[in-house]
C-alpha cells in the first residue's frame, strides 16, 4: 500500500473515532496519530524530510495498542503502525 493511500486511510478513520467520541475525552495520545499524519503529508507535500526531532510521533504503537485494543478502533493501530513503518522504510526521517 502506498504511503499516501495509508494516510488517507489513518485521517478517514481517526476523523471516525473523533466523531464517535465526540461527547467525551479523547485519550492525548491519540494525538500522536493526527500529528504523525500530518507530518507526513508535509513532508510529502514539501519535499521536507522529517526532523530527528519529530521521530517520536511515530512511537506510539504500544500506548496506542494499549488504548485502543480490544476495541472497535482496534485497527486504528495497525493504520498507524503501517505508516510509521512506511515512513521509516522509506527514509522519510532525517
Amino acid at each position: 500500500m502506498e504511503i499516501i493511500e495509508i494516510t488517507s486511510k489513518v485521517r478517514n478513520k481517526l476523523t471516525a473515532y473523533r466523531y464517535s467520541h465526540k461527547d467525551s475525552i479523547v485519550a492525548v495520545d491519540i494525538n500522536a496519530i493526527d500529528i504523525a499524519v500530518s507530518l507526513v503529508e508535509y513532508a510529502i507535500n514539501s519535499k521536507r524530510p522529517i526532523a530527528v526531532t519529530e521521530q517520536n510521533w511515530f512511537e506510539a504503537t504500544y500506548i496506542l495498542d494499549y488504548i485502543l485494543s480490544g476495541s472497535d478502533w482496534e485497527d486504528l493501530v495497525d493504520l498507524y503502525t503501517q505508516l510509521a513503518t512506511e515512513v521509516k522504510s522509506r527514509n522519510y526521517l532525517r
